[in-house]
């Protein structure tokens, strides 16, 4: 064989770099563009899939990450694969310095460094300002969700819109970094009174959701007193928890402000058999 052949770490670095790549090296040029378009409309359509809100919490997401990491693979494979068959069927031999190779094999490190890095990043993005899994600690919000379900919360909705009456929500009182889940009943600047177990919202019994009708409100704490009427300030809210008779809420420790919320209960994501989007 004679020198001057494709250099395997050569396609390896390129494949890594952008799908395809390693191949439109080694000459296969057809399949090189077919893989790289291919990659362009995955991502665009992975990157659609997450921003929408009806798609972005669900398991689907693990459906295509994994099956795209084997992939990766067996694209990364076959441009090493190409290169191999490229040098044979022209009687030709990849002799790379020592250096040569060194220099290649830190730029693949380096490569999947940076890789892991972003990811690293689009992941902290995602979990500080878009969406953040929970584990619920407590019983408190039964029988909507269950101590020991995790949950997704999204962090973002509240940035467009004002939260809603019913809306459960994660929040932290200001006096404890313990994050709580609790459901809006109090909107701000409305007076609150709970009385026989209903909530009266500026004197008037509040219509509560077919799928609450059956929970009624515990008299309790200096804010949620028998014959107690509370005015919810400004940009505050009055949060109680479905399971009243065992939660620690706005009845007894005041209203929480909106800059203390975290995000909205989105959906349970397990124990899988009751995953679903959360009312």
């Amino acid at each position: 064989m004679h020198n001057n052949g494709k250099d395997p770490l050569v396609a390896l670095n390129l494949s890594v770099l952008f799908t395809g790549l390693g191949q439109i090296y080694a000459g296969r040029y057809i399949r090189g563009i077919v893989f790289m378009v291919a990659e362009i409309l995955f991502l665009v359509y992975a990157i659609s899939y997450i921003i929408n809100p009806v798609t972005r919490f669900s398991k689907g997401i693990v459906i295509l990450i994994l099956p795209y990491l084997l992939i990766m693979l067996f694209i990364h494979i076959d441009a090493l694969l190409c290169v191999k068959k490229y040098n044979i069927t022209r009687n030709l031999a990849s002799k790379a310095s020592a250096g040569k190779k060194t220099i290649l094999v830190m730029l693949l490190i380096l490569q999947i460094i940076g890789i892991q890095a972003i990811a690293i990043g689009i992941a902290a993005y995602v979990r500080n300002f878009i969406a953040e899994p929970f584990k619920v600690p407590s019983t408190t919000m039964q029988p909507a969700i269950l101590k020991g379900d995790r949950i997704f919360v999204d962090k973002k909705i509240y940035r467009s819109e004002n939260p809603r009456r019913w809306d459960i929500i994660v929040f932290k009182w200001p006096e404890a970094g313990k994050a709580n889940l609790k459901r809006i009943i109090g909107l701000p600047n409305e007076s609150f009174e709970i009385k026989g177990g209903e909530v009266l919202i500026n004197g008037a019994v509040i219509k509560k959701p077919d799928h609450l009708k059956g929970i009624r409100y515990s008299n309790m704490g200096d804010y949620g007193g028998e014959g107690k009427t509370v005015n919810i300030p400004a940009d505050c809210y009055y949060v109680i928890g479905d399971n009243s008779g065992s939660s620690v809420d706005s009845r007894i420790k005041g209203f929480v402000g909106k800059k203390d919320i975290i995000g909205k209960v989105y959906k349970i994501f397990y124990p899988f058999e009751r995953a679903g989007k959360v009312d």
